[in-house]
């Protein structure tokens, strides 16, 4: 779309980035174990005017038996927009690749699908009633 916003910046703890009308503080890296992999997991604090609205954990995932490194994005979903956040490697600063992309007027693509559901079913409703209008109630 066109006011869609990616920004990537080389982030460090306490930094905040900016992305639409939110803005993400991020905290820092945690090193975790999962049952089969070991995370990087990366917190940051979504506010919205000044105010917290709640926390995004993205991840660096590593599989040791596959020898497979992924990346888990975290994905709020607002009532004016998405926001997905990623992180990457260090950068050569020492600081963490952050790549944040803000989706504006996500629900309405949601609420256009509803909108054709319901159409669909009531044209499917208005055909059963004429069609049952024409040939009557069946004699039992």
């Amino acid at each position: 779309s066109i006011w869609e916003e990616q920004v990537v910046v080389s982030a460090r703890a306490g930094q905040s980035i900016q992305a639409g009308p939110y803005n993400l503080q991020y905290e820092g890296v945690s090193l975790l174990a999962g049952e089969n992999y070991a995370t990087r997991q990366a917190t940051f604090i979504l506010y919205r005017h000044s105010l917290p609205v709640t926390e995004l954990f993205p991840e660096i995932r590593y599989y040791p038996i596959r020898g497979v490194e992924t990346r888990e994005a975290d994905i709020w979903h607002g009532r004016d927009g998405d926001l997905h956040v990623s992180i990457g490697d260090r950068d050569d600063d020492g600081g963490r690749v952050v790549t944040v992309h803000y989706l504006p007027m996500m629900p309405w693509v949601w609420g256009g699908m509803l909108l054709m559901l319901i159409g669909g079913c009531f044209s499917i409703l208005t055909r059963v009633i004429l069609r049952f209008k024409k040939t009557g109630v069946p004699a039992s």
